[in-house]
């Protein structure tokens, strides 16, 4: 009972600023996409955006990409059909703090040629740090090779987030496990939870999940997808990570850019 209570009281919230003219915005990331790893737990995440209608961004460790003829050939249907999202989740999942500028630059440049390889039309201009650690040497290094998003976690980077441009940044403050080095999945209920306190914070939320949690999980899968359909009723912009700083007018970015749910125009009222 008390939980329904902490939920009714977000949605009233969310009520609010929908009457005030402003629009929260909602974008979930999977990171850790690689070849020849969990391959069907990878696969049926991303069917159950697809499904839902719902954009995703992925995150792939490139040099753990391009040899597995099953993923690879997925991902090149989804990403061109769908509101999918390639983004870098580094070179071998490196902690990038651990490195110099140049070092950075050389990686973030050949992840993203590495990837290119197998997915041609991906524009991969959003960076997913591994172990979500960045520093002022990997924001230059993103702006110096036309990168212009990157997301961590609220518990790293906590902001502001106002006058980020050219590098827009977008923690998660929201995940479909328990947050540690070891994910477990946790019920739709704790992760809605979780979006609408950061959208709150924020104006916005970005969810994390990694496909260890969907593995031969049917009751996560279920999980997943009450919460997207939960999602759907919030009145908030579904957006890619890429396209979360868009105002007023999100439809101008074409079909994949963010996706309006009931209640709610193609309009955000806030920038990152």
């Amino acid at each position: 009972m008390r939980m329904k209570f902490k939920i009714l009281g977000s949605l009233m919230f969310l009520y609010g600023l929908m009457l005030e003219g402003e629009t929260c915005k909602i974008a979930f990331r999977l990171d850790d996409i690689q070849d020849f790893w969990l391959g069907e737990a990878q696969r049926q995440v991303i069917d159950k955006f697809v499904t839902y209608d719902v954009p995703l961004t992925i995150g792939v460790i490139a040099n753990f990409f391009g040899s597995d003829p099953q993923i690879v050939s997925y991902l090149q249907n989804v990403t061109t059909n769908y509101p999918i999202e390639e983004a870098e989740h580094g070179w071998n999942h490196e902690d990038f703090t651990h490195y110099s500028y140049s070092e950075q630059y050389n990686k973030l440049n050949q992840s993203r040629f590495r990837i290119r390889q197998s997915l041609p039309q991906a524009d991969l201009v959003t960076f997913i740090p591994p172990f979500n650690a960045f520093n002022e040497e990997t924001l230059s290094a993103m702006s110096d090779l036309g990168y212009t998003h990157l997301s961590s976690s609220v518990g790293i980077d906590s902001g502001p987030f106002s006058n980020t441009e050219p590098i827009y940044r977008y923690p998660v403050g929201a995940s479909t496990d328990s947050f540690n080095n070891n994910p477990v999945g946790v019920p739709a209920s704790r992760t809605l939870e979780q979006i609408q306190t950061q959208i709150q914070t924020y104006g916005w939320s970005v969810v994390m999940l990694h496909p260890q949690e969907f593995n031969n999980n049917a009751t996560m899968l279920f999980e997943l997808s009450s919460l997207l359909e939960q999602v759907k009723t919030l009145g908030c912009s579904l957006c890619l990570l890429r396209y979360m700083h868009l105002s007023p007018d999100i439809s101008s970015e074409g079909p994949f850019s963010c996706i309006s749910t009931p209640g709610q125009s193609a309009q955000t009222g806030t920038t990152g």
